[in-house]
């Protein structure tokens, strides 16, 4: 089932106080007022101008039609909730709450009830891994990257210990920490990064120098090799006399690419190796559970 993503920050002008009151509700709300005096009862995505409005209330309508599971987070709380909305739930209006700045105009939100015994607290320093891959900038969406995650969650099940399971960023860095240690007789060893691995860089995943100097240029992705044309390419941009090029990916085997001074890792490597390290590995799931 699908998995969706809210947040109620500062740019949502409601009163704390109407926040705090849906949150103890458990209820998830978007408050899109459209145009005009009054805040829009409607839910027809077509009756608001704002394309931010327009996705927001089609994300809505998904959620309530085909049911989801759900992170939330609001301003009014240093914890964030994980639940579950019932398919064919109904999105109901919240006519009691009050703009922040006109406390006399009255803001309508529309609103989805979590299912309470589903609904699960998590703490600031719990699921790191997984908050640090929540969709940016936008107030409700798809979470397409959470890939069964939080249904784990919500359902009491814990998530496997495998590879494809470790969010995009932990798959980076594991790759960088393999870099550091790894045996590989004529294959770049990572000595310090010089970026923080992952988002820093649109082409490049892993940015840092070995221990001859040389800059390490390592792109990371679970595709097979056949099916990463347009990734080579963009590293290939990245070559030079003392830069090193890795690419991990979904291969059989390691090889050196002699004509395009590639190296390639299979990310199978690394997970035999994250066998070697029980420790690390052991931290980097633990990052997917709730204490």
């Amino acid at each position: 089932m699908k998995e969706f993503f809210i947040r109620h920050t500062k740019k949502i002008k409601v009163r704390d106080e109407d926040l705090k009151d849906l949150w103890d509700k458990d209820k998830i709300a978007i408050h899109f007022p459209g145009e005009g005096d009054e805040d829009s009862k409607s839910l027809n995505p077509e009756d608001y101008k704002k394309p931010s409005e327009k996705g927001a209330i089609k994300c809505l309508l998904e959620l309530a039609k085909d049911g989801g599971y759900v992170w939330a987070e609001s301003r009014i709380d240093k914890n964030a909730k994980i639940g579950f909305v019932e398919p064919g739930t109904k999105i109901k209006l919240y006519e009691n709450a009050r703009w922040s700045d006109n406390p006399e105009k009255i803001a309508r939100l529309k609103t989805l009830q979590l299912k309470k015994e589903k609904v699960k607290h998590v703490k600031p320093y719990e699921l790191i891994p997984i908050k640090a891959s929540r969709p940016r900038n936008l107030t409700i969406c798809r979470w397409k990257t959470a890939s069964g995650k939080i249904a784990n969650l919500v359902e009491g099940r814990k998530n496997p210990h495998e590879w494809n399971n470790l969010t995009t960023a932990q798959q980076e860095i594991a790759c960088a920490e393999f870099l550091r240690t790894h045996n590989l007789s004529d294959y770049p060893k990572l000595k310090y990064l010089l970026l923080p691995p992952g988002r820093t860089l649109e082409d490049i995943d892993i940015f840092g120098i070995d221990y001859k100097g040389n800059y390490i240029y390592a792109q990371v992705t679970f595709y097979t090799k056949d099916k990463c044309e347009d990734k080579i390419k963009k590293l290939k941009k990245y070559a030079g006399k003392k830069n090193k090029l890795i690419f991990f990916c979904n291969c059989d085997k390691k090889e050196f690419d002699e004509e395009n001074r590639i190296f390639f890792i299979p990310v199978n490597l690394v997970e035999s190796w994250l066998k070697k390290n029980p420790e690390y590995k052991r931290k980097l799931f633990e990052g997917l559970q709730i204490n």
